[in-house]
């Protein structure tokens, strides 16, 4: 009773914060727009594209395609062993042994290809940050069945030398996804299988350089914080990160409010869901002193 009573004051947050952000969207979508950083203003003019369904033909039947497959998926009964080496559901309390060790559940396809995937208003939002960039080393840390990573990869295609290298911890999911993004033509990815404490320091070594990640997993306070640290020597001249699920639990909300105070960031946006670091180490001055904060949902009752 009390865990229901939680989702639903948080529910009820989440519906009035959404609605005052879409009241300052205009101005603050303005203000990313017509930044004197050029990068800035790529992430402004990306999230307006998604915010007012600004598409061009092409990325709109390549939409309807991915979501046509995320629908067939969402069918799906059939049942898949994972390794979880995350933190469980917000209001678990899992210790960093637990999560070490993983826990071992069995889960429908048809499942993973909804609660957990990112949405589509998300998914599009990815794929037009990355559309935006020429960025060649890309990182996605929590694959998934690869729902996000095809958006991901579809959107790095105009450069034959970018890849998406997409890390899971479950290698029964590394399976799937590998086939679900074969299955869509892809062939700009790689997959990771291994927990990303043990995968992510290699990894790093072998890239050197990384311009952008997407952490789409292990929403742990502490192991966030510490990826990002663990990124930061790596990050190129001109990168993004992308945190997912910042406001999943307080503890995630703690490690996004301690990361955007970095001062590496030339911009920190926050759109509910994602929170968004642009680092331009050539730019001489921060364009926003505060952090931006926009939403991309039209209302919070709908799952867009």
């Amino acid at each position: 009773m009390f865990n229901i009573v939680i989702k639903v004051v948080r529910k009820i947050k989440k519906c009035r914060e959404t609605k005052r952000r879409n009241l300052s969207n205009p101005v603050m979508l303005y203000a990313l727009c017509v930044s004197k950083n050029k990068h800035v203003a790529k992430i402004g003019n990306a999230l307006r594209s998604v915010i007012n369904n600004d598409f061009t033909n092409e990325e709109i039947e390549l939409f309807n395609k991915l979501e046509l497959f995320r629908k067939e998926k969402i069918q799906s009964k059939q049942l898949v062993q994972i390794e979880d080496f995350g933190a469980g559901n917000s209001e678990s309390k899992r210790t960093v042994e637990e999560m070490n060790k993983g826990k071992i559940a069995h889960i429908s396809i048809g499942y993973l290809a909804s609660s957990p995937s990112s949405r589509p208003v998300y998914a599009r939002a990815l794929y037009k940050i990355l559309s935006a960039f020429d960025f060649k080393n890309c990182i996605e840390m929590g694959t998934c069945i690869g729902v996000s990573a095809a958006y991901q990869c579809f959107a790095l295609q105009s450069n034959k030398e970018s890849r998406l290298i997409t890390i899971e911890g479950s290698p029964n999911l590394c399976e799937v996804s590998r086939s679900h993004l074969t299955s869509l033509g892809l062939n700009n990815f790689d997959i990771k299988t291994g927990r990303f404490s043990d995968v992510l320091p290699s990894l790093l070594d072998e890239l050197k350089t990384v311009d952008y990640v997407f952490i789409n997993g292990h929403h742990d306070e502490k192991a966030t914080y510490d990826y990002f640290i663990q990124l930061l020597p790596y990050l190129s001249d001109l990168s993004v990160l992308i945190f997912d699920d910042v406001n999943w639990s307080s503890g995630m909300v703690r490690a996004w409010r301690k990361i955007q105070r970095h001062d590496v960031f030339t911009a920190v946006i926050d759109v509910q869901k994602f929170g968004i670091g642009v680092i331009d180490k050539a730019a001489t001055f921060r364009p926003f002193c505060e952090v931006i904060n926009i939403t991309i949902e039209k209302s919070c009752l709908k799952k867009s």
